[in-house]
Order: C-alpha cells, then structure tokens, then sequence
C-alpha cells in the first residue's frame, strides 16, 4: 500500500567493508543526487559511519544532504529529518530501525 516505497536487493560483489557495493548502489555525486535512500544498519555506530563514508564521496556543502538518523536523537531532530527526507530536502538517511518507529503525524 506504498507505491512510493522500493526494495532493492543487490548482490554484494566486494567485501562488506569496503563499501564498495554501497558507492555502486547509490552511486554519490556532486552533480546528480542518488534518488532518495534509507540505509538501515543494526547499530548507531554504524550509521554514523556510513554516513561518514557517505561524505566523503562528496564535497562539503553537500554533507548536510545525507544524515544519520537513529535513537540517540531527539524526538524534534527524528522528525525534523523525516519531515526533510519527504520534502526532498536531504537525499537520504543512514538509519537505525529507529526511523520506523517515527510518528506520520508530524
């Protein structure tokens, strides 16, 4: 009942830690946005990580288009990010299952 959500499952062709497969999937540029993301990762830790790996593909007037979203954060700030993520206003997120656990209401 969400036409606007899609799975994708691709075949990891490098070592987890690489991140190679995560540069090939979302493919981060400058000059053309990955379509918006949700990367869900079973720690805080990670996210941050991710989103650190994320950064450095681009230049740093484009890292506030890619965020971490996970427990350790407000109430205010999850659903500001949320609020963002639908706008279009960031590309994407690197969350925790946390970001399923936010309110549609806000």
């Amino acid at each position: 009942d969400r036409p606007n959500i899609h799975f994708m499952v691709s075949e990891l062709l490098y070592s987890v830690k690489s991140m190679q497969d995560l540069d090939r999937v979302l493919k981060f540029s400058a000059d053309t946005p990955p379509p918006k993301f949700m990367v869900f990762a079973n720690k805080r830790k990670e996210t941050e990580r991710l989103t650190k790996h994320a950064w450095s593909q681009l230049p740093p007037e484009l890292h506030h288009k890619i965020v971490w979203f996970h427990s350790g954060m407000s109430g205010e700030q999850k659903a500001s990010c949320m609020e963002e993520l639908r706008k279009g206003e960031i590309w994407g997120i690197f969350c925790t299952d946390a970001a399923g656990m936010v309110s549609h209401s806000h």
